[in-house]
Order: structure tokens, then sequence, then C-alpha cells
């Protein structure tokens, strides 16, 4: 009998090629300056999205092993890309994100959640061998604390946020004990009062906003307010394409970035947003079904890190556009407008096919159908 496996590493590209694909749709109709135009940033936004297929297709033929093992240059050199964006970077919104090199605009915060996947699972894998799980997840959390305290301090909570969930996912993918992994979260539960004074003025305002956004209509709750009518006027199927009355008078900040989903729902409405869902949903199910089907537990490591980290983003993202959780400024991966964001996810998507085409080379396989 000759064994045949689903080709996961396939149909997690396939899936990408299409949400990429909404994702520049998505983008044109939240910044069309007129209906059925295409928009400067929809135009870069396509471009972005044509060098993440070439990005894919190279990091897809890099093993994974080696970028782990050369992980802790990569580490240092952004852990100085966040200094030089602290003291260098440009402000806008009110947070200091990026850098401009040779007129091209980067976020090094998005890359250091790809860079501190590698590093993770290098050192988790490697102390885990030695020592045990309690001790690689204390290390690992070591490890987040450098990169993560800079991106505060831009500020940037939401993409802080997204290091944490990394870690989680990654040591639960890699199978640490359910009890301890329910301690560090009962113990982050218990952090929230503590860290609340810490916060800006606006990021505290934002906590307590999404529950009683009619409060402060016109900052703080503004956003979700706004959001949340946009889904409405949508409705079951849309108002169409370039119709709907929010984006039109523009009263949805971050229609193209971080509110897409708005967009998206008011005018394809819940079929096209619920598309939108299932889309993204099947493509973090594939990732799982990678990290599943390896026996080798660096790429099991690196595998729950890129799925965390695109999973936290997707939930975080959609749950803040319907007013279920706070704004904390983090994109919908795939979707919304950003070349740092969208480079950094399709490198990701190239290491996950990379982590499958590795186990069947070696034979690591532990699921398929005899016919």
């Amino acid at each position: 009998m000759q064994m045949i496996y689903i080709r996961w590493d396939r149909i997690l590209i396939g899936l990408t090629i299409i949400m990429g694909l909404i994702g520049v749709g998505l983008v044109a109709l939240a910044s069309a300056d007129a209906p059925w135009t295409f928009s400067n940033l929809a135009l870069k936004q396509s471009i972005f999205f044509l060098v993440g297929i070439i990005i894919i297709w190279i990091v897809s033929r890099i093993d994974y092993r080696f970028l782990c093992r050369y992980s802790w240059w990569l580490y240092g050199g952004v852990l100085l890309l966040l200094i030089v964006t602290l003291v260098l970077g440009k402000v806008a919104g009110g947070s200091q994100r990026w850098i401009e090199f040779w007129g091209i605009r980067i976020q090094p915060s998005e890359f250091a959640k790809l860079i501190l996947v590698f590093s993770l699972a290098d050192a988790i894998a490697r102390i885990r061998h030695g020592i045990g799980w309690l001790w690689a997840s204390i290390v690992g959390l070591i490890i987040i604390l450098p990169p993560m305290g800079l991106i505060l301090l831009q500020p940037d909570l939401g993409t802080a946020l997204v290091f944490l969930a990394i870690w989680f996912v990654m040591l639960f993918i890699g199978g640490m004990n359910l009890k301890i992994l329910f301690m560090y979260f009962a113990i982050g539960a218990a952090s929230i009062p503590i860290a609340l004074p810490f916060l800006k003025d606006y990021q505290r305002a934002r906590l307590t906003a999404f529950m009683h956004p009619e409060d402060d209509p016109l900052a703080a709750g503004y956003q979700i307010i706004q959001s949340k009518i946009a889904i409405g006027h949508g409705g079951l199927f849309g108002q169409g394409l370039f119709n709907g009355s929010q984006n039109a008078l523009d009263f949805i900040p971050g229609e193209h970035t971080d509110f897409i989903f708005a967009i998206a729902a008011e005018e394809t409405g819940m079929v096209g947003a619920g598309l939108v869902l299932l889309g993204l949903f099947l493509l973090i199910m594939t990732g799982l079904a990678i990290s599943e089907v390896t026996d080798d537990l660096l790429g099991k490591l690196v595998a729950g890190g890129l799925i965390g980290m695109i999973t936290f983003q997707v939930v975080v993202n959609v749950g803040i556009t319907l007013g279920l959780l706070p704004v904390t400024g983090i994109p919908l991966p795939f979707i919304s407008y950003g070349g740092s964001a969208l480079l950094t996810n399709c490198i990701a998507i190239g290491v996950l096919a990379n982590i499958y085409r590795h186990a069947i080379k070696k034979g690591q396989i532990m699921s398929g159908r005899r016919v």
C-alpha cells in the first residue's frame, strides 16, 4: 500500500494567496477616493503582496532549523532597530513605531514578532531537553521582556501583547503541563490592575471605553461606535461595493488598517465578512495541522509560535471591531494595509510550509492515509 498525505503546505499557501487578494480588494474599497478607483494605498498593498508571494517561495526552501540556529544574531539586530526607532523613528498617531531607509518605511516591531518566535523556539527546545518545561518557560519569558519593553515605550500595547501570546501558545503546542500554563494565565490576569497605572492616559481610556463607548462618543469611544454602526448597516448582504455610508463619509478612523473588517461587514454584509473569517480560520487550522504532523519539538515550537502570532491578531482585531475588546491597534493579518505586517505574515507562511516539507523529507509525518 502507498501512503498518501494531505499536502498541507500547498493548501496553506493557496489560502494565503486567496486572503492576500481579498486584503488588496478591501484596502481598495477602504481607501478609494471615488467609486471603482484603485488608490495609491491599494497599489502599494498589491506590490507588498507580490513581494510577499516571492518571499513565501524563498523562505519555504530555507531550513527552519537554520533560522533558529542564527536567530540570536537577528534578535540582537532587532533590539538595535527598536532602540533606533525610539530615537529616530517617525511619529504617527501618537506612537513612534516606524523608521525610514532610503525612502522605505518599515515597522521593526512587526519583524520583532517573527524573530522572537525563532529565538524562543531555539531556547525552549534546548532547555526543555536539559532541565525541563518550567525553566524553559521562565527563560522564554525573560527573552520576551527586552523587545516587549522597547515596544511598550513606543507606545504599542497591542504588539507587546502579541509577544505574550506567542510565548503562551508555543508552550501549549509544545506540550507543557496545563496546570503550569493555567498558573501563568492566572498570574497574568491578576497583574492587569497593577499594570494599569503604567499605561498612557489614552490607553486607559480605551480599556474602559469598549464597555461603555457612549460615555465618550467623540473621543475614546468614537472608533468603536462608528465601527458598530458600519457593521449594523451592512446587514446580511451589505450595502454594496463602494456604497458603505460610514466608509464613504470617512467616519471610521483607520478604515484601511485596524478597522478594515468593519468595511468588509458594511459593504459585503455578514456573508462577506463571514467568508473573510472562514478563510482566516482555515488558514489557522492548516497551520495547526502542520504543527501536529511533525514529531520534531523545534518544528512544533516554531509552528506554535507562528500560529499563536496570527491567531491572536485575528481574534483581537475582530473583537475590537465588534466592540468586544478594547482598542489596541492590531492589524488583521493578510487583510489590513501595511507592508511590514504583510511581509512578516508571509515569512511565517513560508516557514510553516518549510516545517511540513522538512517533515516529509525526514519521514517524520505522524498521520496519513493508506490506499
